[in-house]
């Protein structure tokens, strides 16, 4: 089923508008994060074998602003799902028995798909059964459907997404007759010790002691530090990277509903007479 051929190409569109909904998240901590709003202030030690990192912030991360791009993102992938559905119900001018019903199920168990499954009766069985096998009892653990929806819930039902920043990379330069430098380890003789093992934002918060086996000549005062996003879905937080990766795969889902095989995969051969 080709969209904007065989069926309307509604459901891209919206997919389309969600993946550019996705990369604002990204673009909005991306001008945060190089506005340096987050720095260690660097204090060397009398014998000059220690390095104490203290953690500084003059303004919050825009955790709302992403957390409203991110629910508009949802809002059109559900809305692909759901449109790809109600096409798939009205092929060749059928109509389903109470099209107000119809959406995209996700169902965590079979017998509540047999009752979601009712409100496709118009559905060829073909694309009933390919979105069966999308369900979240079938694909097991990690199903984009289930992310989907579990972060669909939450922003119409719960309030907001929600989600945190945590100091994450720094970079420590100093000179010792020579340049060198270390990040988030050893490197070059420099052992990093994080004194705020929660990675708390925070400031004035004493974030991490360098020792290095030679004398530091001079190290820079102040140097910026990299924040790494995370988001609540449910009980769990996950990387901000993997839910934007994880929502971007349910392209695949889609197509499969459509075309019967995932993008990388061809289709079956048709058996031979």
């Amino acid at each position: 089923m080709k969209p904007g051929v065989e069926i309307s190409a509604w459901s891209d569109q919206k997919w389309v508008r969600g993946i550019s909904h996705i990369g604002a998240v990204s673009e909005v901590a991306t001008a945060w994060d190089a506005a340096v709003h987050v720095w260690v202030d660097l204090a060397l030690s009398d014998d000059r074998y220690i390095i104490d990192a203290t953690l500084r912030t003059n303004a919050s991360p825009p955790l709302e602003e992403m957390a409203l791009r991110l629910g508009d993102a949802i809002h059109c992938f559900r809305s692909a799902l759901d449109s790809l559905a109600w096409s798939l119900c009205h092929l060749d001018g059928a109509a389903p028995a109470e099209s107000t019903k119809v959406y995209f199920p996700c169902t965590p168990t079979e017998a509540k798909w047999k009752n979601a499954a009712k409100a496709l009766d118009s559905m060829p069985e073909e694309f009933r059964e390919r979105i069966h096998q999308m369900q979240p009892f079938n694909t097991g653990p990690g199903s984009p459907l289930q992310l989907l929806v579990d972060l669909s819930n939450q922003d119409k039902h719960r309030g907001m997404i929600t989600g945190r920043a945590n100091p994450s990379t720094f970079q420590i330069g100093v000179h010792t007759g020579g340049a060198t430098g270390a990040r988030n380890g050893i490197t070059n003789g420099l052992r990093v010790d994080f004194l705020n093992p929660e990675m708390k934002l925070g400031d004035g918060v004493p974030f991490a002691r360098v020792e290095t086996s030679v004398p530091v000549d001079l190290v820079h005062e102040r140097e910026p530090v990299g924040l790494a996003y995370f988001v609540t879905v449910g009980d769990l937080e996950y990387p901000l990277g993997d839910v934007q990766l994880g929502l971007i795969q349910l392209q695949q889902v889609m197509i499969f509903v459509r075309e019967g095989h995932f993008p990388a995969q061809p289709p079956a051969a048709a058996p031979s007479a």
